[in-house]
């Protein structure tokens, strides 16, 4: 459980510099916040294996490669400026 309030508050702390910065739009409603941080954590845990022991063996390419996907296409639509750019151009390629 510390592992994971950790996690979250990172998550907010990463994206007020990141809204800082100007390349996040800001989220007004703290249940919008929560929900992309839960979803999140979700993808990062079930295909980059997050939060798994150190026995488990790591996540295959293809699980890596979709996980930072689905975590793009999450976040996408918050972002402006050079990180909107990137995000759409990470996007735009193709999928292995």
């Amino acid at each position: 459980k510390a592992h994971i309030a950790k996690c979250l508050k990172l998550m907010t702390l990463m994206y007020k510099r990141w809204l800082k910065q100007g390349w996040m739009t800001p989220i007004g409603a703290v249940d919008e916040i929560s929900f992309l941080v839960n979803v999140m954590l979700a993808t990062a845990s079930t295909f980059l294996h997050f939060f798994e022991s150190g026995e488990r063996v790591a996540p295959a390419r293809k699980n890596i490669e979709l996980g930072k996907r689905y975590v793009a296409r999450l976040l996408v639509h918050y972002t402006q400026g050079q990180m909107r750019n990137d995000f759409d151009e990470f996007l735009r390629l193709p999928s292995s």
